[in-house]
């Protein structure tokens, strides 16, 4: 991504557009670890603080209303929750 010469200021971007702006050295980005671990552990992203903070309420399943009963639904659900804690473990 291309910015204007001499942007300065604070971008709010999609992590799949801010995290390669970081690895190119065109400043910092603020994002999820558990989906960046490949580039951490090759070097390409360092984490400074080594902290991270949970937030319940960041990101939700959304589907149509007619939807939430069918199994594949049920299945990616499931799947997602799982996910999520094994990095909370």
């Amino acid at each position: 991504m291309d910015l204007p010469q001499g942007a300065t200021g604070v971008l709010k971007l999609p992590q799949v557009f801010s995290a390669p702006a970081a690895m190119d050295g065109r400043g910092v980005a603020l994002l999820t670890p558990r989906y960046f671990r490949r580039e951490l552990a090759e070097g390409r992203l360092v984490q400074p603080l080594g902290e991270t903070w949970a937030a319940d309420w960041a990101f939700w399943p959304t589907y149509p209303e007619r939807s939430r009963r069918l199994r594949k639904i049920n299945a990616l659900s499931a799947w997602l929750l799982a996910e999520a804690d094994k990095d909370e473990t």
